[in-house]
């Protein structure tokens, strides 16, 4: 995870709103790559992305930022919702 995502995920642990929107906008692709790479059906990929990011939001008050360390890009995977 990089210095900039590590602090996406203290600001939003601090409750700061925009970094919501600013996680949202930088990890929205990649996962839902990664949600397309595991079900490629067009039908649910949305319901599965969006699951993934309830999910991924939930956990995200349980992360250690530094707990996913680079190149490591898989923190959403580290989170327990």
């Amino acid at each position: 995870m990089s210095p900039a995502d590590q602090l996406l995920v203290v600001r939003y642990q601090l409750g700061e709103a925009n970094a919501h929107t600013a996680l949202v906008e930088r990890w929205y692709t990649e996962i839902w790559a990664y949600v397309r790479a595991l079900a490629p059906d067009d039908a649910a990929d949305d319901d599965a992305c969006h699951d993934a990011w309830i999910d991924a939001l939930r956990g995200l008050p349980s992360l250690a930022p530094e707990g996913c360390a680079p190149p490591h890009r898989g923190w959403a995977a580290n989170l327990q919702p």
